[in-house]
């Protein structure tokens, strides 16, 4: 259920249509991070993942993403500053912080 609702966002609105939806991962612990995108993948996500949150933004920032997701804690930036930065970005991009 929640992969399809990924999938519509994806398909719809100003971006370029794709048949994969493309996720960002954010989680300033490298295990976590590629657990997570390990998962995504293999549900037929496309996903990269980011351990440094200035990297991830920039890489949102050249080539917006479907779907963003971020660890809240980490060193600056946090969770929180990833969100406005992406909303600023792309404010249609969804964004789930988790913990």
């Amino acid at each position: 259920m929640f992969s399809n609702r990924i999938r519509d966002h994806a398909s719809h609105g100003n971006r370029r249509w794709r048949l994969t939806p493309r996720l960002l991962v954010i989680d300033d612990e490298p295990r976590m991070s590629e657990i997570v995108g390990m998962v995504l993948r293999r549900d037929g996500f496309e996903v990269e993942t980011f351990t440094n949150s200035d990297q991830a933004i920039e890489r949102h920032e050249s080539d917006p993403f479907d779907l963003v997701l971020t660890d809240l804690r980490m060193p600056q930036p946090d969770g929180l500053e990833v969100l406005r930065r992406v909303r600023a970005a792309s404010d249609e991009t969804p964004v789930i912080l988790f913990t």
